[in-house]
């Protein structure tokens, strides 16, 4: 390991800008005593490696992963005004080596990830290899969200299997990066200023704008509102319902996330009796191609509002769903912690949530990455946390799968299940007749 991959944290940083407000409650997370967000927000990546593996070929592929991506040197602080971004000269990344039983590993990596990070001086990224056996190993990455995405899995994978092939003949085997986060913040620090920013927040305004801060679920559990206590339902749509979503998606010159979150909105509406249904979703928030590569916190929060009002047939409400979700993209750039600050609505406190659901479709690139001689493959990892009170995954893999994680102290299993059987039943319903009206599904 070279000498430059022992720097402190006390270092004279690289480079350093102003980082975007990407969550509501960023700036809290400085003030706090450990600096840290309680770990609701760090990010898993688990990888089994089955097959022989050199431990400090792979150690040093995690380190040059670091090298390339400056972001998970990047520690912040409170300077001025908004969060300032220090990035910091390479240092090795904090990694542990543990045996364990196959039945340990869920635990494992929940305890490994759910470790709080202190963003003021913390490395934002820290590695575990557990050893089951000789030839099976699971190496577990954990970071943070406000510098990681989605698809930042797909470009660790692929770089970390990529780094390690190479590491036997000594060179380096992927092209350097030379558009860097910092430089992605200030183009999009120039791009969003004046009338441009001017327009996007007053579309915000005319959206965010709603009594109920677009809470549509009443709990039937007492517990406390700030736990982030999680716990998960889920169900595998039967194949002829799947490709009867499909089916109206093409139909309709629409997508399967369209035809699924209309039918959620339905669900809401029918719940609540609100007309006004507003559900968040995330965006890539990668348009320009230099990031494509690029691991960092891109994607950003919005909010899809529509309206039931009149009884409209599920296809009609289903084009209103289209132009509201094309509407909310086009304007995905503004970062939502920046637009709540800005232009949180009247009244909203601060403690509670503009929204109560977000709703995601797992569209996040999943290439197959290859070492020779060994088998590679990503394992889910399940946290047993929830950042919202409902959080509504779609997974598109190896079929068409729905999970609901929410908050255990405030909704009960017994009423996730039989809401995602609502949920299933009303999909069904919409999809098998698009011409009825919402009250008659």
């Amino acid at each position: 390991m070279t000498a430059a991959l022992a720097s402190s944290i006390h270092a004279e940083p690289v480079d350093s800008f102003k980082m975007p407000l990407w969550f509501e409650d960023q700036s809290s997370w400085l003030t706090g005593a450990a600096g840290s967000t309680g770990a609701i927000y760090n990010y898993p990546l688990a990888l089994r490696w089955e097959g022989p593996v050199d431990r400090e070929a792979l150690r040093n592929a995690v380190d040059q992963l670091v090298v390339r991506h400056d972001v998970f040197r990047t520690v912040f602080d409170n300077a001025g005004q908004g969060t300032t971004a220090r990035v910091l000269p390479p240092r090795r990344v904090d990694w542990d080596l543990r045996d364990a039983d196959p039945d340990e590993l869920p635990d494992c990596a929940a305890s490994f990830t759910l470790r709080p990070f202190d963003i003021r001086s913390d490395q934002l990224l820290r590695a575990q290899l557990i050893r089951i056996s000789d030839e099976n190993h699971v190496l577990l990455l954990a970071s943070h969200h406000l510098v990681y995405d989605d698809w930042s899995n797909d470009i660790a994978t692929r770089e970390i299997a990529a780094l390690y092939a190479s590491a036997p003949h000594g060179s380096q085997s992927l092209p350097a990066i030379s558009f860097r986060y910092g430089d992605f913040v200030r183009w999009q620090n120039d791009r969003l200023s004046g009338s441009v920013l001017a327009k996007r927040m007053a579309f915000w305004r005319k959206t965010l704008d709603h009594p109920s801060h677009f809470h549509h679920l009443q709990p039937d559990l007492d517990g406390d509102p700030n736990s982030t206590r999680g716990g998960l339902v889920s169900h595998r749509v039967e194949a002829p319902l799947a490709f009867g979503i499909q089916a109206l998606a093409h139909e309709t010159r629409s997508s399967l996330f369209i035809v699924m979150l209309a039918a959620f909105q339905c669900l809401l509406h029918r719940r609540s009796g609100n007309d006004d249904i507003g559900v968040a979703s995330c965006s890539a928030n990668r348009a320009r191609p230099e990031v494509e590569q690029l691991i960092g916190r891109f994607g950003n929060d919005l909010v899809i509002r529509v309206s039931l009002a009149g009884n409209p047939t599920f296809r009609d409400f289903m084009r209103q769903v289209r132009g509201a979700s094309l509407d909310g993209y086009s304007h995905q750039d503004v970062p939502f912690g920046q637009i709540m600050t800005e232009i949180a609505p009247a009244g909203h406190p601060a403690h509670k949530r503009l929204f109560q659901t977000m709703f995601i479709l797992r569209s996040a690139p999943r290439t197959d990455a290859t070492v020779p001689g060994v088998r590679l493959t990503r394992v889910p990892v399940a946290l047993g946390t929830a950042k919202y009170d409902l959080n509504v995954w779609i997974d598109i893999d190896a079929g068409l799968g729905v999970a609901f994680e929410y908050r255990a102290d405030r909704f009960s299993m017994s009423f996730m299940t039989e809401l995602l059987k609502d949920y299933r039943q009303l999909l069904d319903a919409a999809v098998n007749a698009p011409e009825t009206r919402i009250s008659e599904l």
